[in-house]
């Protein structure tokens, strides 16, 4: 055989190999994750609530506002609330009052902002890898099998109002 005909015949195995085991297996449906750190912990929120990460943004104080309040942001002319994960959370320990990131998140056709320190990872998670929240955690839906807890953004709109 010359060279060029054992190369297709290579291609052409290849290729039935391949369309085989997509055939074969079957997409479990799942969720996408950006993971993301606030307050020395580890979160997740669903892409499909997360609007934007913006990075280094300043925030404007807001003298007088409660203590999950991070500040205001103006992002292209539109002025949205930014809060403290951890204070809006009620946690202990340490909190920071310091993101480097700003989480833009829509819930009930409202948008709002929480601060994160470090954003680490895009991840799909399957559902049959969903884990119950581990106990304390409030605010989050489910857990991923690392414990990463996945906030339930409506929850966190309706804390903050």
């Amino acid at each position: 055989m010359d060279q060029d005909a054992v190369k297709s015949r290579v291609l052409l195995e290849r290729a039935r190999t391949l369309s085989a085991r997509e055939k074969t297996q079957t997409e479990e449906p799942g969720d996408v994750l950006l993971v993301f750190r606030s307050g020395g912990d580890r979160y997740g929120v669903l892409l499909s609530d997360l609007v934007e990460v913006a990075d280094n943004i300043k925030l404007a104080v807001v003298p007088g506002a409660p203590p999950w309040v991070a500040g205001l942001i103006n992002l292209r002319g539109e002025v949205r609330p930014v809060y403290h994960l951890a204070k809006l959370l009620e946690e202990t320990g340490h909190i920071s009052s310091e993101g480097r990131f700003v989480l833009l998140l829509r819930a009930a056709g409202r948008e709002f902002g929480i601060l994160a320190e470090e954003v680490e990872d895009v991840r799909s998670v399957k559902v049959s890898s969903r884990r119950p929240t581990p106990h304390g955690t409030s605010h989050s839906s489910w857990a991923t099998e690392d414990l990463t807890a996945v906030l339930d953004v409506q929850s966190l709109f309706e804390k903050e109002r």
